[in-house]
């Protein structure tokens, strides 16, 4: 009986040029086949790493989302909050003003 090959996150986020806990969570959420070892790592069997590659996980978009690209251009926010004075420092005792 042939033992599946497994790999770690970092190799498969390596792969898909992706974040390695991108990898982790979408192995928490199901949606990529994963195992945790007695000492609590990940590992994600290669068949996954290799349907993923090919384009044939189950679990892939077939089509890009509606409205374009994924990624939008970053737009810049114009600053328009006012600067507010300091408050008046209050507490302590004042001395009164008697012009000397």
């Amino acid at each position: 009986m042939d033992l599946p090959e497994f790999v770690k996150p970092g190799r498969v986020a390596e792969e898909l040029r992706v974040n390695p806990k991108t990898v982790t969570r979408w192995a928490k959420d199901g949606k990529i086949k994963s195992i945790l070892t007695p000492g609590k790592q990940r590992r994600i069997p290669k068949t996954e790493l290799e349907s993923l590659i090919r384009g044939d996980h189950p679990n892939q978009r077939r089509e890009p989302p509606a409205g374009g690209t994924a990624r939008k251009k970053a737009v810049k926010v114009k600053k328009t909050a006012k600067k507010v004075p300091p408050a008046k420092q209050t507490g302590g005792r004042r001395r009164p003003n008697d012009g000397s």
